[in-house]
């Protein structure tokens, strides 16, 4: 029988930078930033606009910017088999995730060689899930921290979602 240890539940509250900012520097994604200082909002995922799905209703994006940066603080227990952490996030159009500091997975975005991103369409057709598997060294038991930067392929678009949960497959099925 499958069996999910949620480590950030569905629709849990994460920190958020929208309206066209940037972070400054890479300390968003790692400990000891202080989203509240920096004038950074909080509010419940999923983010978006445009498919009648979001919790936090981002209604200025269309038009105006295509990145969205969120992050949320979460504790591991000791004990957590790092093996078995997965991500699962519903988007449109493409995500970088960052784990602790470090860019551990990136899905329709690109970096080229100038340093742009080119982000690729993906429509959000529910969640998708991620393991984590090759990624567990980064995290620690204790508190560590999630961040995403959200990418809309173009100003234009109709839609964005980004609308992340983590969890600990906990089933005992052999790999």
């Amino acid at each position: 029988p499958q069996s999910i240890n949620y480590l950030i539940p569905k629709n849990a509250r994460w920190d958020y930078l929208a309206g066209g900012e940037m972070p400054e520097t890479e300390m968003w994604t790692k400990l000891g930033f202080d989203p509240k200082v920096e004038g950074w909002k909080n509010g419940p995922a999923g983010f978006g606009y445009g498919d009648s799905d979001d919790r936090t209703v981002l209604a200025d994006m269309e038009g105006n910017y295509d990145a969205v940066f969120i992050r949320r603080e979460f504790d591991i227990p000791a004990g957590t088999d790092l093996s078995r952490l997965g991500l699962v996030i519903n988007y449109d159009d493409g995500f970088i995730l960052h784990i602790n500091g470090k860019e551990v997975l990136s899905k329709s975005v690109h970096r080229q060689a100038n340093g742009k991103l080119e982000v690729t369409n993906h429509e959000a057709n529910g969640n998708e899930y991620f393991s984590l598997r090759e990624f567990s060294k980064v995290f620690v038991s204790g508190k560590n921290v999630i961040a995403i930067e959200g990418y809309n392929v173009m100003l234009t678009s109709s839609d964005f979602s980004l609308d992340p949960y983590l969890v600990e497959d906990t089933s005992t099925v052999p790999e």
